[in-house]
């Protein structure tokens, strides 16, 4: 697909298109999630020539990130805002928002770009109204604007995923070979599956669409699919050069973490429902109750009246996804649905045109048929926009955790002793306090020893990311803590101990509390489990703050305890 193809001069597609960019760019300022920072981090390895083989999953992203940071750079060197990469280092170690915002940014893109090429879909293999309906209907996903707002590889996988979905279109309806198609098919395919592993399903799409083409049986052609081959190899390579270095541990490693999925918790403590349940629920809360039953329709409207191929390719990858991603009660999240968007947005929009031209043909007076076709568009449509105004709004103000920082370096001296509901290795959920030396020599010393016993911590920390503790000793800044980490709440003592050690301040995640206080917690980590709940009724504990979400500031709740000695 050229950039001439895939902006042609179509008006409903730039408005459209304007429309998504906006959705997506507004707020992007107060966006912040844990996972971010893995990607940031994992990209300025990439920058510095590290390889990380121990964790080879959502490369493709990471490479593109670490090209624009290396911009970046070079851009700052230039106009003298850094004067080589160990001043780019210590810059950034303390002050990471300009790195988040290129990620931020290149999602934004990534997710504009997947509405264009849905409604280029749209409009080449169904007709105007399909193209029009289906991307708006993913335009005002929420859940896909939340995803193109964050320095993840999320939106960038639609946005492969829709140009794999495009491509395999072109090779099953296409009268002649176009080595280009094929070529590009497994291209595109090979970096989403790069990209996430959960776009695996992709080759039974390539597949059907092999199948059902009618050149590539009319002229056998080995060499059109081999050059598909090629290219899908190509693009495994492209998305993850380090693949040469070590093919054997790749696939250690997507057995693993498949494995992990079905097996492992997240974070120790699985979710209530299982996937099959949530994400209908996550779709529900998104798009609302109509296009939820819609969405059921179009799936019985794709098997019963659709085109047979386009059909059968459909309804193959989406039925062979939902029941991989949705077996799981350990990883469930909304983000897994981002894959299956392309192929539900397109199903959903062709079977309302398909039920709208049988009213049409049904209807004795054209206002009849307007106002039917107003109505189902209003049903389809005003869910959605709420929900995304309402996620534009949570975005106006600050993050909780941004609002509880202030709080704190306003009421809590420097260098108090704090325990803080924080990461394994970096803070990425609480709030963004400064850890002071003796916090930070903590956190290095005990990442050497993990490392000289041949742990490397959550696959990131090895020693050559012991540069960045050395890096925070070095930029200490005035208003820093002594901060001890729960590591996601895996790691307390009892109150006791914290009193007889000195800790003054308890910084904790009301999420994190429920979590670790539920029934799954009370029966498998009882210790831990006593702990959170000891802040309720241990009367040496003061509640000093509650920081909470509102309608403008999202976040999680943060909870500001005192210490009573």
């Amino acid at each position: 697909m050229t950039v001439r193809t895939l902006f042609p001069r179509d008006h409903k597609l730039y408005a459209i298109v304007v429309l998504a960019f906006v959705l997506r760019l507004w707020g992007v300022w107060n966006v912040t999630t844990t996972d971010e920072y893995n990607e940031v981090f994992e990209a300025l390895r990439v920058c510095s020539g590290h390889l990380n083989l121990e964790r080879w999953g959502k490369r493709f992203y990471l490479y593109i990130l670490s090209v624009e940071y290396g911009i970046f750079y070079a851009i700052g060197w230039v106009f003298g805002q850094f004067q080589n990469p160990l001043h780019f280092a210590e810059k950034v170690v303390r002050d990471l928002e300009p790195l988040l915002m290129i990620g931020r940014l290149t999602s934004v893109v990534a997710g504009t770009l997947t509405v264009a090429v849905i409604y280029q879909t749209g409009k080449r293999f169904f007709n105007d109204h399909v193209a029009v309906i289906a991307a708006l209907l993913l335009s005002v996903t929420a859940f896909h604007i939340d995803l193109s707002q964050q320095a993840k590889v999320d939106a960038l996988l639609g946005l492969l995923v829709s140009l794999s979905l495009y491509y395999a279109l072109k090779i099953m309806e296409a009268d002649r070979l176009q080595s280009k198609d094929y070529a590009l098919c497994g291209l595109f395919a090979a970096l989403a599956i790069q990209t996430k592993m959960s776009a695996l399903p992709l080759l039974i799409t390539v597949a059907v669409a092999l199948y059902f083409s009618h050149a590539v049986w009319r002229s056998h052609a080995k060499r059109s699919v081999l050059v598909l081959v090629l290219c899908f190899l190509i693009g495994t390579i492209l998305g993850n050069p380090a693949i040469l270095l070590s093919p054997l541990s790749m696939f250690q490693y997507m057995f693993s973490m498949t494995r992990q999925v079905y097996t492992e918790p997240v974070n120790v403590v699985p979710v209530e429902t299982i996937g099959y349940v949530a994400y209908p629920i996550y779709l529900y809360q998104s798009l609302g109750a109509f296009n939820l039953l819609l969405m059921v329709c179009s799936l019985v409207y794709s098997y019963h009246w659709a085109q047979k191929g386009r059909s059968i390719l459909f309804l193959s990858f989406v039925t062979v996804y939902y029941l991989l991603v949705g077996a799981s009660i350990n990883l469930v999240s909304p983000y897994y649905l981002i894959p299956l968007l392309p192929f539900i947005t397109l199903m959903m929009a062709d079977c309302i045109v398909g039920i709208l031209d049988r009213l049409k043909l049904k209807a004795r007076d054209v206002r009849i048929e307007r106002a039917c076709a107003l109505l189902v568009l209003v049903f389809m449509f005003i869910p959605p926009a709420w929900s995304v105004f309402n996620h534009g709004m949570s975005l106006a103000g600050e993050n909780t955790r941004y609002v509880a920082k202030e709080w704190i370096e306003a009421n809590i001296p420097p260098g108090s002793k704090v325990l803080m509901d924080s990461g394994r290795s970096f803070n990425s959920s609480a709030p963004p306090i400064a850890e002071n030396r003796a916090s930070i020599e903590r956190m290095l010393d005990y990442a050497k020893d993990n490392i000289s016993k041949g742990k490397i911590l959550q696959a990131i920390v090895d020693k050559n990311a012991l540069v960045y503790y050395e890096l925070l000793l070095k930029t200490v800044p005035e208003k820093s803590y002594d901060i001890t980490s729960t590591l996601f709440g895996l790691h307390v003592e009892t109150v006791d101990y914290y009193i007889a050690n000195g800790y003054q301040y308890f910084i904790i995640s009301q999420e994190r509390k429920d979590n670790r206080t539920g029934e799954y917690a009370r029966k498998n980590m009882p210790e831990i489990a006593d702990f959170y709940e000891s802040l309720d009724t241990d009367e040496r504990i003061r509640l000093l703050r509650t920081i909470s979400p509102t309608a403008i500031n999202r976040g999680d709740t943060f909870l500001i305890y005192k210490l009573q000695s």
